[in-house]
C-alpha cells in the first residue's frame, strides 16, 4: 500500500493528448494468411475478420460448427477453403479467437511445385470459384517471403546454440557425472 510520501515525482515527460479511442485498424496491415512449407497455414486478425463477416454466405455455418476443405489450382498456384457445417472429409479450423489456423498440406502433397520454400504471407480473401461456390483464396505467387525479425534495433539473431546428445554413460552433467565423481 502506497504510503503519501511515496507519491512519484514529476518524471519531466511531456504527454499529448490523444483523443481516438479503440481505432481498430490503426497500424495493421490487410487481410493475410501466413502458410509454411509444411502447410501450417493461419489468418491475421484482419484475415479473420473477413472469415466472420462472410459466414452469412456459408449455409448453416457459424463458427462453433465450422469445418473445411481445401481446393487448389497449381496452374495459378491459388488456394481456396470452402467452409461447411458437415459432411465428410471436412477438417475443423483452429480458432485462437483473432487468428485462424488451417492445414493446406495436401496441396503441397498433390502438387509439390506449389510448396514454398519458406514461410510466405499472402492476401486473403473472400471469393467464388467458377461454379460460384463461396470460398476464400489465397495466391502463392503473390505472397511475400516472411522474414524472421532479429533483436530490436536491427541488430542480428543470436547464434544459436548447438546441442550435443550425451551417449548413454558418457560423463557430462546430471546423475552420470556425480557417480563418476565418486
Amino acid at each position: 500500500m502506497a504510503h503519501e510520501d511515496e507519491v512519484p515525482q514529476n518524471n519531466g515527460m511531456h504527454f499529448d493528448r490523444i483523443d481516438a479511442y479503440n481505432v481498430s485498424t490503426a497500424g495493421r496491415s490487410g487481410s493475410q494468411v501466413e502458410t509454411t512449407k509444411t502447410g501450417r497455414t493461419r489468418t491475421t486478425t484482419e484475415g479473420t475478420i473477413v472469415i466472420l463477416e462472410n459466414l452469412s454466405h456459408f449455409p448453416g455455418v457459424t463458427r462453433e460448427n465450422m469445418k473445411y476443405w481445401v481446393g487448389a489450382n497449381p496452374d495459378t498456384e491459388t488456394i481456396a477453403i470452402y467452409l461447411e457445417a458437415d459432411g465428410p472429409g471436412l477438417m475443423k479450423p483452429r480458432d485462437w479467437n483473432s487468428i485462424h489456423g488451417f492445414h493446406v498440406g495436401g496441396v503441397y502433397k498433390k502438387y509439390p511445385q506449389m510448396r514454398p520454400a519458406t514461410t510466405l504471407q499472402c492476401d486473403f480473401k473472400f471469393d467464388r470459384d467458377g461454379a460460384g461456390r463461396p470460398c476464400f483464396t489465397f495466391n502463392l505467387q503473390q505472397g511475400l517471403a516472411k522474414k524472421r525479425m532479429g533483436i530490436a534495433g536491427g541488430r542480428p539473431e543470436p547464434e544459436r546454440k548447438v546441442r550435443r546428445r550425451r551417449k548413454k554413460g558418457d560423463p557430462g552433467s546430471g546423475a552420470a557425472a556425480a557417480d563418476n565423481t565418486k
